[in-house]
């Protein structure tokens, strides 16, 4: 009768020297090199996409605020609009 033994059946083709280990470490090795480089690469991508976006806003912010102080110039929310305006112009470009 075939009975199942209790040890484990050893596989004839894995190998188990050190070279597979070795190339487990190397792996894990470039994959620590390459990860943080990879996130620093697509942060910085980002961080571009993201400051052609502020440029964008502060364009189209600055119309509407000159708009705004234009058509409420002797009132105190054209005041207001004004001196938000200047305060944003000076943000953007620090």
């Amino acid at each position: 009768m075939n009975q199942p033994s209790a040890l484990p059946q050893q596989n004839p083709h894995v190998d188990k020297g050190g070279l597979s280990r070795f190339i487990r470490h190397l792996e894990y090795l470039l994959a620590f090199s390459i990860f943080p480089s990879l996130v620093i690469y697509i942060s910085m991508a980002v961080y571009d996409q993201f400051q052609s976006l502020i440029r964008i806003f502060h364009h189209c912010s600055r119309r509407v605020l000159h708009w705004l102080a234009m058509t409420k110039r002797r009132s105190w929310t054209g005041a207001i609009h004004c001196i938000f305006a200047h305060w944003l112009d000076i943000r953007v470009r620090a």
